[in-house]
């Protein structure tokens, strides 16, 4: 599943039915059973999810706002269930950040101190949805200071 929203964050999840999430962004993680996980933009989220012997709904539900959007799966007999009655509950589900998650041993990066340091602000929006970095637009003929090595 991905967000590939520009300015919502959405709650994700089958009602009544937890899933397993395995990689974020591409990377493995500890696999983790969840009721719900929070994507924000632009974020991915690989996780196995057993589904019932029913009609099910994958929900994603935008943080903050109204938006609903759905997936029906139909893996055995019976009515879809109501969409509203299916977002109500996944509301009241607990909810998994993917900041809670844990990277597999196979990609932990050794602990060490950085090279360098460069601090970046971020500010804005400004008018016509303009962001800044360290109180100016960023410019990308100016780049960042980075070396290699």
């Amino acid at each position: 599943m991905i967000n590939a929203s520009a300015d919502t964050a959405f709650r994700v999840g089958v009602p009544g039915t937890p899933m397993t999430v395995t990689h974020t962004d591409g990377f493995p993680v500890v696999p983790t059973r969840v009721e719900a996980v929070l994507l924000g933009m632009g974020e991915r989220v690989d996780a196995v999810v057993e589904v019932p012997d029913a009609v099910v709904l994958l929900l994603g539900l935008a943080e903050g706002k109204d938006g609903v959007t759905q997936v029906l799966l139909r893996v055995g007999p019976g009515a879809a269930p109501d969409v509203m009655a299916a977002a109500a509950a996944l509301r009241g589900s607990p909810v998994t950040p993917m900041s809670d998650l844990s990277a597999a041993e196979s990609v932990v990066l050794p602990d060490r101190e950085p090279d360098v340091v460069q601090p970046m602000t971020l500010g804005g929006p400004e008018p016509g949805y303009t962001w800044t970095i360290n109180g100016r637009t960023y410019d990308p003929a100016a780049g960042v200071p980075v070396r290699e090595g």
